[in-house]
């Protein structure tokens, strides 16, 4: 089998182009001598590779980069092609958080798993019974673990006078420390305290009175598992409220 043996001399400017791309101004002599390589004028996915023949010069074995891969001359093997710079949602997300929250069920997600030449693979999870996805925590979470987050406090999911007080233990969750409200007064959870009058109102009149302006009143909604909730109602010009009437009349 006859070879092809390539005089240095000519083939000084066989390559232009950008050293990082695996093309060069530079020649043969220059590439071989001080790499063992050498990149192909014209093809990024193929390279040479060098062997000095005595007496004759260097001889070009001319390789083929494996699919999807291009020459690097810096780094003196064929690498994957740079992703595109346009990134789409799961790129993102995957690249920044690892996970990806399933667009229809708040209790699946996907982890996210890098294959090299391929891209992401999401793999399915499922949170465990109830419980659902976070993506701003990374993790399955259930009501009480995003109202102890949230508040501090979860109120009693039946009885209006007690509620809990959350603490966290490391390696373990959230511990909840049931709490009685004093007499006469009811756990309100938008206000994070106990408070007096609100539930015998409440639940006989369905409004409360404002404690120092007579031209203003709350009414009452009941929150299961909440409590009652105090909607800030004001009277009409030159009324004021009438707990009695449950109304504002004119004075």
């Amino acid at each position: 089998m006859s070879k092809l043996f390539i005089i240095v001399g000519l083939l000084v400017a066989v390559c232009q182009g950008d050293e990082s791309n695996g093309a060069t101004t530079r020649g043969v002599d220059y590439w071989c001598s001080r790499d063992g390589f050498m990149p192909h004028p014209t093809d990024p996915h193929k390279f040479f590779q060098c062997e000095w023949v005595p007496g004759t010069g260097w001889y070009l074995h001319m390789e083929q980069c494996p699919q999807q891969t291009t020459w690097s001359q810096s780094h003196k093997l064929c690498e994957f092609s740079p992703q595109p710079t346009t990134q789409s949602p799961i790129d993102i997300q995957c690249s920044r958080d690892g996970y990806v929250p399933h667009p229809t069920d708040p209790h699946k997600y996907f982890q996210c798993e890098w294959i090299p030449g391929t891209g992401w693979f999401l793999n399915l999870r499922q949170c465990s019974t109830n419980t659902t996805w976070v993506q701003s925590h990374k993790k399955c979470e259930s009501s009480i673990d995003s109202q102890c987050a949230k508040d501090g406090y979860v109120p009693h999911p039946t009885d209006p006078h007690r509620y809990y007080q959350c603490e966290w233990i490391p390696g373990t969750g959230w511990y909840l420390h049931l709490r009685q409200c004093s007499t006469n007064t009811t756990w309100v959870q938008s206000h994070k305290k106990c408070e007096s009058s609100i539930d015998s109102q409440c639940a006989k009149d369905g409004y409360v009175p404002h404690p120092t302006d007579p031209h203003e009143y709350f009414q009452c909604e009941w929150i299961p598992g909440t409590g009652w909730y105090l909607h800030l109602m004001h009277c009409p010009a030159q009324t004021s409220w009438v707990q009695s009437h449950k109304r504002c009349d004119g004075q």
